[in-house]
């Protein structure tokens, strides 16, 4: 096996203070962890990336269908959850963690039974990610088509 470059091209740019003491958490999780357990190592890529990829928000909607399947997991958002588009009108009862919520995503989750936690939470619940699942928005729905060449 090979090093673990736990840099990954630098520092997030970002100003944010929770967010560079959650890049230095996960950092200490795949420093001691190592080899049990990629998902902190997927999560740490996740806050580290650039602020041009990053996919900051996700919706209810989109994190309700990720978890349709899979009950009992603990959904993970390396972003905001957010609750603009009110199509869904039954919350399930589920436990998500992320960066942060929006204060009506909160309370429809919340109010369904479900769960909501920040990620500095999240180590203390499931501190290998056995039971948990990396939702992320889905980023080839704007790229071109490039399979048909003309």
């Amino acid at each position: 096996m090979g090093t673990i470059n736990l840099k990954a091209d630098g520092n997030n740019e970002s100003d944010d203070i929770y967010l560079k003491l959650l890049i230095k958490v996960y950092r200490l999780l795949v420093r001691k962890l190592r080899r049990e357990s990629k998902f902190n190592r997927a999560v740490l890529d996740q806050l580290i990336i650039s602020k041009d990829n990053q996919l900051s928000t996700i919706s209810l909607t989109r994190l309700i269908d990720a978890l349709k399947d899979k009950e009992g997991k603990i959904g993970v958002v390396a972003g905001v959850v957010t609750d603009l588009d009110s199509t869904v009108h039954d919350v399930p009862a589920i436990k998500v963690a992320a960066i942060s919520f929006t204060a009506t995503a909160r309370a429809r989750i919340e109010s369904a039974g479900g769960e909501c936690l920040i990620f500095d939470q999240l180590p203390f619940v499931d501190i290998f990610g056995h039971n948990s699942v990396l939702v992320m928005e889905s980023t080839t729905s704007w790229w071109p088509d490039l399979s048909s060449e003309e």
